[in-house]
């Protein structure tokens, strides 16, 4: 009963730490996203003036 508790537990835990580095690997290519987006926007200010 108790191996079949700490199995359970461990499941658990590996489950939330992919979780959370899924919501990293997210978080990271938004700020590369925005990153490419803010160089277009200048380069397109810079272009028409």
């Amino acid at each position: 009963m108790l191996k079949k508790l700490k199995i359970a537990l461990l499941i658990v835990i590996l489950a939330e730490e992919i979780r959370s580095v899924r919501k990293r690997t997210i978080r990271i290519n938004v700020g590369i996203d925005e990153q490419q987006l803010a160089k277009i926007v200048n380069n397109g200010k810079y272009k028409k003036y």
